[in-house]
């Protein structure tokens, strides 16, 4: 009896897997972006920073006040495993952790105020409580989740005029000769 039961859920299972992984299928529009080459795009998004913030919010009510922020900025510098000075190599392994990729901003030279090659602990607080000051647009000492957004557009090749990638050679190298 077991046995009837296991083979029919594997049944089940194989024919739900092949039923979604069988849908219709997508071409990329031409122009390779959403809505076409003509089209512009306009959203929200979202600084590197604002995933580590967002991260602070220890009591989950979706603001960061001061407290959470100096919480979360000694929890993060104990994950760097050190409490001496971090070098760019522990920096870009916690960035890649923390931020979601080693190259994210802010970057280690933004920390390093003293260019030393090392980064304090006193540097590294300071950094981060000034990228919340930055991203405390209504500056009343939290940061909910709308501070951490900003707006993004990008114009249509109509708006532009069509000259996207063609004809200018602004901050292009000069034609072969």
């Amino acid at each position: 009896m077991n046995t009837s039961k296991l083979l029919s859920a594997l049944v089940l299972s194989s024919i739900l897997l092949s039923a979604c992984a069988s849908g219709p299928e997508r071409r990329p529009q031409r122009g390779g972006d959403r809505g076409g080459a003509q089209s512009g795009f306009e959203g929200f998004a979202a600084k590197p920073i604002a995933l580590l913030f967002a991260g602070m919010d220890a009591n989950q009510d979706l603001v960061v006040s001061g407290d959470e922020l100096v919480a979360g900025i000694e929890r993060e510098w104990n994950r760097l495993l050190t409490k001496r000075a971090v070098g760019a190599l522990e920096y870009g392994e916690w960035s890649l952790d923390a931020l979601g990729c080693a190259e994210a901003l802010p970057s280690f030279i933004s920390f390093d105020r003293d260019l030393d090659g090392r980064m304090s602990e006193l540097e590294f607080g300071d950094r981060l409580r000034a990228e919340f000051r930055d991203s405390d647009k209504n500056q009343d000492g939290f940061l909910d989740r709308s501070e951490l957004l900003f707006r993004v557009t990008r114009p249509s090749r109509n708006e532009q005029g069509g000259q996207q990638g063609r004809g200018s050679q602004e901050g292009r190298r000069p034609p072969p000769r």
